[in-house]
């Protein structure tokens, strides 16, 4: 074998790694109940009164856009996607509200019609959460065999306050 063939394999070989690393490296952990309840329950010991969250939403089931929530005392005071104002289920925006539809999207992940996915496919949802505190941070869904999926993720959570029980 000659250098300059070795040395092109070479290029080769590390061009596939590094494209293995930047596709893998995003990986979300699969969604489980098991992990949604820890999470759940490491955000109500520890929750904020008040904070702002970002979440920014892609996918082809889901229209792209920024959704801004303002949580004051445990209640929403502002939702706004895309800047303008978001006046029916607000709640939804705020992390209790990203639980429920994670517990929804999990129901449908073992019901896949629910999902509206033909017969015979898979849902699968991935989920992460931050360790700390048990905030959703970033959530997918793909309808295996498709082209389906939808992703949000948190671009911002700003806590304002203590919680609210004085932990």
């Amino acid at each position: 074998m000659t250098v300059s063939r070795f040395l092109l394999l070479l290029a080769a070989a590390l061009l596939g790694a590094v494209l293995v690393l930047v596709l893998t490296g995003d990986r979300l952990p699969e969604l489980t109940g098991e992990r949604l309840a820890e999470a759940r329950a490491r955000w109500a010991a520890q929750a904020p009164a008040s904070y702002r969250l970002a979440l920014e939403m892609t996918g082809s089931e889901l229209e792209r856009g920024l959704c801004e929530v303002k949580v004051e005392k445990g209640e929403v005071v502002a939702a706004s996607r895309d800047g303008r104002v978001i006046e029916r289920d607000t709640e939804l925006y705020a992390v209790p509200g990203l639980f429920t539809l994670l517990q929804r999207e999990l129901e449908m992940a073992n019901d896949p019609r629910q999902a509206q996915a033909p017969a015979g496919y898979r849902v699968y949802v991935f989920a992460r959460f931050d360790r700390r505190m048990g905030t959703p941070l970033r959530f997918r869904r793909v309808i295996g065999g498709s082209s389906r999926w939808a992703e949000w993720r948190v671009t911002a959570l700003e806590v304002a306050s203590p919680p609210a029980d004085g932990h």
